[in-house]
């Protein structure tokens, strides 16, 4: 499906809902999981960024923020949290080697997912695994990150991955002054995260979409 910026995203007839914006695929990742969680700044001031993915889905998000480590010569460590990884010969489809700085790193990503036994893909910029256990997650050396990507299915389509039990293990992963970003901006996500012990602001939202929630760790 190409979207609004020219950009490419799939349908999850599981989920009944596209793996991005419609208005823009491309957009919505930058704005969301690059712009508003500040990953260039993170990057010029620290030379190692942990990053969290909930929901790795096409890679989209993965690609951009190892684009940005390169560009900044630094580098990520990128934990993606994924039950269901979609299939090589599907993914090829998405065309994102055409996007600028990811041909690269996408044909690399192509052949890892492709192989039955994967365990980490690594590469100058970074180190990647893809991992079907929060719990796996947060009992390994990678927790305690610095970024949270929340891109899971809506609420109503993936309900577990927004409870306030799940928001607090999420919490628990992060560093001191960590942020977590998503393109979810529903009032009882806002309050979940709150709960979870989340400081959460409102930001302008990608196009099609007027707010998002950046949610920051409290000091204290």
């Amino acid at each position: 499906m190409v979207t609004g910026d020219g950009s490419r995203t799939l349908y999850s007839p599981q989920f009944d809902q596209t793996y991005h914006s419609t208005f823009g695929a491309l957009t919505e990742s930058e704005h969301v999981f690059i712009d508003c969680a500040k990953l260039k700044q993170r990057l010029n001031e620290q030379q190692r960024v942990r990053i969290l993915e909930i929901g790795f889905g096409t890679g989209l998000n993965f690609l951009l923020s190892v684009r940005e480590a390169s560009n900044s010569n630094s580098f990520i460590e990128y934990v993606a949290l994924e039950n269901c990884v979609i299939p090589e010969n599907i993914l090829r489809e998405l065309k994102y080697e055409h996007i600028e700085g990811c041909d690269h790193n996408w044909m690399s990503l192509l052949h890892f997912l492709s192989c039955t036994n994967r365990d980490t893909l690594k590469g100058t910029h970074f180190w990647l695994r893809i991992i079907n256990s929060l719990e796996n997650i947060v009992s390994s050396a990678s927790a305690n990150f610095d970024l949270i990507y929340l891109d899971a299915f809506s609420p109503n389509a993936n309900p577990e991955l927004w409870t306030r039990d799940f928001l607090t293990a999420l919490y628990a992963s992060l560093s001191i002054n960590g942020v977590l970003t998503t393109y979810c901006a529903k009032g009882s996500v806002r309050r979940t995260l709150e709960a979870a012990g989340f400081e959460v602001k409102r930001m302008k939202g990608p196009p099609g979409k007027r707010e998002i929630l950046r949610a920051k760790k409290r000091q204290d």
